[in-house]
């Protein structure tokens, strides 16, 4: 396991990762970078058909 420096922070992370799952369909993330000032976590989406776009 990483080392947090909050081990909420490894709990929130997975809470994203299952909220990313349930609304949008993506995979859990591929990388993340959870840092006490600055965290990100990135995702895979799929393309937007072209209705979506308009």
């Amino acid at each position: 396991m990483k080392n947090y420096a909050d081990p909420r922070m490894h709990t929130v992370e997975h809470i994203l990762n299952q909220t990313m799952v349930q609304l949008f369909g993506s995979p859990r993330c591929f990388s993340s970078h959870i840092e006490r000032k600055l965290s990100k976590c990135d995702y895979h989406f799929r393309q937007l058909e072209e209705h979506e776009i308009r």
